[in-house]
């Protein structure tokens, strides 16, 4: 199967990159491009509220700490219980 794909305006910086990506693992330009053609997904990933809200809470454990000013926790929005990031949630 033979595809030819030209991309054109294409930053000399980025060139240079990618040039210096492929000789590093011992490989054509073409080759390098090849391999990260193939290694990027194609759809965008999808976040699941779930996730969202297990990093978010993952966020507040690590800085649970720290001493935060007031004038900044003053700023922030008071969410409430876990749940209630999303409207059609009951608080947990």
């Amino acid at each position: 199967m033979t595809s030819i794909v030209t991309v054109r305006n294409l930053d000399p910086a980025v060139k240079s990159r990618i040039q210096q990506r492929a000789a590093r693992h011992g490989r054509s330009m073409e080759a390098e491009i090849r391999a990260i053609l193939t290694a990027t997904p194609l759809e965008d990933p999808v976040v699941e509220p779930h996730d969202f809200v297990w990093a978010v809470e993952r966020f507040q454990e690590s800085i649970a700490g720290l001493d935060i000013p007031d004038m900044v926790l003053e700023r922030l929005p008071d969410t409430g219980p876990r749940g209630s990031l999303f409207a059609d949630e009951t608080p947990a």
